[in-house]
């Protein structure tokens, strides 16, 4: 009877023992779910802040550029805005130096225009940059009497791109012409009465800066907007250039009255 009474002593005490290490299992692995419940929970959390802040920045860069980034009073070119969407912005003048660099590339085929008039003093002459085997057509629009004057003229780089073509040869670049390395470059002399350049790349797209001897006018303005959703920052910036006629417009006929 004794003998009995031990075994069934020992058998309940290995009971409680593996009853025991099961509720420990079952809460490790309780616990486990919870937290990365918690886990999935958060990280969905701030993945939907981060969309509602790019949103939110994207709904600012989208409002400003509608406007016209030359159209806001330089008195407003940096500003919290709260409503609907919140962010703050900030806008920059770019190309209002003797250098202007384009931001990114001309693509072949593709019309650029470089604004003359304006500035502090009218510039005499444009040094032009452009890396590759692109070539140019360089058209420029003057004023004088009170009639529009178009004098055009093309130029090639120094190796490749108008091969066998009857355009003018460009230099090789000898001092720095911007942030680049340029590789061709060719002088354009302007009269006063010059009001603006387009440039035009041609078989290839490339790189261009445009050196003054004088301060060029504004010629593109840079914004940058930031929007925040609690935690989580979204930033975006675009650059948009003085409004300008598409390149088809280079060679187009227009009268007033009749031909």
């Amino acid at each position: 009877m004794i003998l009995m009474k031990k075994n069934s002593f020992c058998q309940s005490g290995q009971v409680a023992l593996i009853i025991i290490l099961l509720m420990a299992v079952v809460g490790t692995v309780a616990l486990s779910v919870v937290s990365r419940s918690v886990t999935d929970v958060s990280l969905s959390k701030q993945e939907e802040n981060k969309i509602r802040a790019f949103s939110a920045a994207e709904a600012g860069i989208e409002n400003l550029l509608n406007q016209g980034l030359a159209n806001i009073p330089a008195a407003d070119r940096e500003k919290d805005v709260t409503g609907n969407i919140n962010y703050h912005y900030k806008i920059d003048e770019v190309g209002n130096s003797s250098t202007y660099e384009l931001d990114g590339q001309l693509l072949s085929g593709e019309t650029t225009q470089v604004q003359l008039a304006g500035g502090t003093s009218a510039p005499s002459s444009l040094r032009i940059c452009w890396t590759g085997d692109a070539s140019l057509e360089i058209s420029v629009f003057s004023f004088p009497g009170g009639n529009y004057q178009v004098t055009r003229t093309a130029v090639k780089a120094i190796t490749g791109g108008a091969s066998g073509i009857d355009f003018t040869p460009g230099d090789s670049v000898g001092s720095p012409c911007g942030s680049k390395t340029y590789l061709s470059e060719t002088s354009v002399s302007l009269t006063q009465d010059a009001q603006f350049v387009r440039i035009k790349a041609l078989y290839n797209n490339t790189d261009l800066a445009i050196q003054a001897d004088v301060n060029l006018p504004v010629q593109a303005y840079k914004v940058k907007v930031d929007a925040v959703q609690e935690e989580n920052t979204a930033a975006l910036e675009v650059t948009q250039t003085i409004p300008a006629a598409p390149g088809i417009f280079d060679y187009t006929l227009w009268s007033g009255s009749s031909l």
